[in-house]
């Protein structure tokens, strides 16, 4: 680890020079994922506590927290938590919990696949990749480590969090954190939301997409707007979203409000 303090917007963060992924990335550029930073930014509110799945080494938390109420920050692999608790530090972040663990279809113990990319590390066993997808993260590949894994309905019920906006960019785990979920996502309040990036390109079971999308619109969960790093997708021009989401290859990050 080689490690640069660097101003991203307007905050600092510790980056890794020898990282692949997401500290190469705002090394070069000094940002990321603008459209969907800009979305995120419209909705955070005072009032809010944020349960941020997949918090990496924290770049959404450090957007969130000086406007929230509290940020809860899950995250699994031990270089990125390490990462993850430094960057918080350095912007002296006082309304941020961490928890080193990941959020599954089960509570127990599990295994997370690590990356030369550190943003690229997942719990979705290679067996339950697409073709595609496993040869694009093999040649990233790392290892794995053995983590504590909690479902998402224990997590919050273990800790009493009563979540106003979940974020998750999770790698293809999304089905199954959903589906671990019903309870706290069907007690979500009104005007609450969901920020999920949708890895259909990762996912091997394109029915399984389809049914945590179901579930979340039976929560009360409606599509208000899909971005991806390039562009703001029209959510009002797309014949069928449900289809849309499903099928489309690439990472969309799909934002829900509860109506």
């Amino acid at each position: 680890m080689k490690l640069i303090e660097k101003k991203i917007l307007n905050f600092k963060m510790y980056l890794d020079k020898q990282d692949e992924g997401i500290s190469k990335e705002l090394l070069e550029h000094g940002y990321r994922e603008r459209f969907s930073v800009d979305c995120i930014k419209k909705i955070l509110r005072p009032d809010m506590n944020v349960l941020d799945l997949g918090a990496n080494i924290g770049f959404y938390v450090l957007i969130e927290s000086p406007v929230v109420n509290h940020v809860y920050a899950i995250e699994p692999v031990e270089y990125n938590y390490n990462l993850l608790s430094a960057n918080i530090g350095l912007n002296n972040c006082k309304n941020v919990s961490t928890f080193r663990n990941a959020i599954s279809s089960k509570t127990g113990k599990g295994k997370i696949y690590t990356s030369n990319r550190c943003n690229w590390a997942t719990i979705v066993d290679k067996n339950n990749r697409t073709e595609d997808y496993s040869r694009r993260w093999d040649k990233f590949a790392k290892g794995f480590e053995n983590v504590e894994m909690f479902t998402l309905d224990d997590f919050t019920s273990k800790y009493d969090i009563k979540p106003d906006l979940i974020r998750m960019d999770v790698e293809g785990a999304e089905v199954d954190i959903i589906g671990g979920g019903l309870n706290t996502i069907n007690n979500m309040a009104k005007d609450s939301y969901l920020v999920i990036e949708i890895h259909s390109s990762c996912i091997k079971d394109k029915d399984s997409i389809g049914k945590m999308l179901d579930k979340t619109k039976e929560a009360g969960f409606e599509v208000f707007k899909v971005v991806n790093r390039l562009q703001e997708l029209p959510v009002e021009k797309v014949a069928d979203i449900r289809d849309y989401l499903i099928y489309r290859v690439g990472c969309p990050q799909v934002f829900f409000k509860k109506v």
